[in-house]
Formats: C-alpha cells, sequence, structure tokens
C-alpha cells in the first residue's frame, strides 16, 4: 500500500504523507472505524523513526480545515473521505494538530492454551474503546466485576456484530458454573480447564487489571490468523472458537487474586 502511494505521488514529501485507516471490509460492506487520525508513513517506510499522528478533524470553531481531492473542496472530513473513497483519490489538508503516537503496550495474559500478547490493531482497539473508554482498571475490579461482565458481554457481542457474526446471548446456569470455575482457580491459584466438556470454555489469568483488553486480544489472534469466521470450528481445540459464529450461549466469571484476576468464559453452540 505505501508503495502504491509512493508510486502515485513520486514528487510528494514524505514526512507530509500519512495513512488513514477508514476501516475494514467485510462482503460488500465496509465497517468504518472513525478514527480521529491519521498515521505518518515515515514510520513504515523507517521502522526507527517515532511514529507521528495528525489529526483529521478541527474541533475549534475558529479553526476550520479545508479538505482538497481532485480539484474539489471540503470542509467536512467525512463527505471528503466518502469522495475520496468512491474516486480512489487522496485527501489533501492541513492539519490542526499532531504528536507522537504513544509506544505500543506490552504485556501478555495466560490462558490454558497459550500466552496471547497485546498486539496494535487500530481497528479493534476504536470497537474496544467504544465500550471501554470510560473504564480503567479499578473500574474492572469494582462491584465484583459487575462492569466488567457487562463489557465482555457487550464488547463481544460488538465484534460479532462487525464480522456479520449473530450476537450470544447471557445465559444464567452458564454465569453459574463461569463464576464457579473461577473461584476454584483462584483458591489453588492456578489456571485450570474444567473436566466437564459439555460446553466450552476460555479460562485465563490476567495481571493489573489487563483483563479490560483480553476480548480484543482474544478477537485479534483470530483476526489475523484465521479471518473466516464463519468458518471456524466451534470446536476449535482453541480460545479461538469464543468467535465461532456458531456459538449461542455464553457466561462469565471473574474472581480477584492477588494483584490479577482468574477469568473464566463459558460458552456453546447448542440450545440448552
Amino acid at each position: 500500500m505505501i508503495d502504491r502511494i509512493l508510486f502515485d505521488n513520486p514528487r510528494k514529501n514524505p514526512p507530509e504523507m500519512c495513512v488513514y485507516n477508514v476501516g475494514f471490509i467485510r462482503g460488500h460492506t465496509l465497517k468504518k472505524t472513525y478514527s480521529k487520525s491519521c498515521d505518518s508513513i515515515l514510520s513504515i517506510l523507517n521502522s526507527n523513526t517515532r511514529p507521528i499522528s495528525y489529526t483529521v478533524k478541527s474541533y475549534n470553531p475558529k479553526h476550520i480545515i479545508t479538505y482538497t481531492c481532485k480539484r474539489r473542496h471540503f470542509t467536512n472530513f467525512d463527505k471528503a473521505l466518502e469522495y475520496a473513497l468512491m474516486m480512489q483519490l487522496y485527501i489533501k489538508f492541513i492539519p490542526s494538530s499532531f504528536k507522537p503516537v504513544p509506544p505500543q503496550k506490552q504485556f501478555c495474559i495466560e490462558t490454558k492454551y497459550r500466552k496471547i500478547c497485546y498486539m496494535r490493531n487500530p481497528i479493534t482497539l476504536a470497537l474496544w474503546k467504544s465500550i471501554w473508554q470510560n473504564c480503567n482498571g479499578g473500574c474492572y475490579y469494582k462491584s465484583n466485576f459487575r462492569n466488567a461482565r457487562k463489557h465482555y458481554y457487550d464488547e463481544i457481542n460488538l465484534y460479532r456484530s462487525f464480522v456479520g457474526c449473530s450476537p450470544v446471548r447471557l445465559y444464567e446456569k452458564l454465569n453459574v458454573m463461569a463464576q464457579t470455575r473461577a473461584e476454584v482457580m483462584a483458591k489453588k491459584n492456578n489456571i485450570m480447564a474444567d473436566s466437564n466438556k459439555d460446553y466450552d470454555e476460555v479460562v485465563a489469568f490476567a495481571k493489573f487489571g489487563y483483563g479490560i483488553y483480553l476480548i480484543k486480544m482474544i478477537f485479534d489472534n483470530v483476526f489475523f490468523e484465521k479471518p473466516d469466521f464463519h468458518r471456524l470450528s466451534p470446536s476449535q481445540t482453541d480460545f479461538q472458537r469464543l468467535f465461532s459464529c456458531k456459538q449461542r450461549l455464553i457466561g462469565f466469571g471473574l474472581v480477584k487474586n492477588g494483584f490479577g484476576a482468574y477469568i473464566s468464559i463459558k460458552f456453546t453452540d447448542d440450545y440448552w
């Protein structure tokens, strides 16, 4: 993609060029991320260059940004973007501000199957923020994880909707079993799979409130490794089966233990 941009604009100055993440195409539908910034291509051309993020919209009524695309001028970024996508061209504008992109978070979460680590994915980050933007580590633990359970449920169904899967439904029996499993793991201080195989599960231990990223991290693993969610088997021997389009019911269990939390997610593709 970067090579194409430079090929089409050989006289342009790379430091003045940036890439805007519009979204993700699923079938014939564009799922937009509504990002507020674009990223300089310099960090893509040279990994030693610190990434710079440019604000694409002005939130100061006294500073109006003019967007130009094929000699047409716009004062609304979304309209300029829609036109640029239709014409398959680029947008020119002078950003109201820019700033260095924060370094990528470096942490991992242990699951029964394998360790998963945080990865940068602007598409899912925008979706994640729509659920968790007003909740931090303290909110995650608050009221015996009441907020966390709701956010997990909303986040899973948001991702499922994003890729064209039907939503899963909370099932109280699975909630009880998931909570029991989380309590057993916390008591023994160990990630342990349930011997009852009548349903599927994801069990994990997340340190320091990193559990707020668990669902995103699982989804990102599926997103990059097996992007066809409709063909993902519900009997997949890994946590990725959580996002099989065939799953129907789900339940959550969370217990605080020391500096982290034991997490159990029970789910099934059967109608109980």
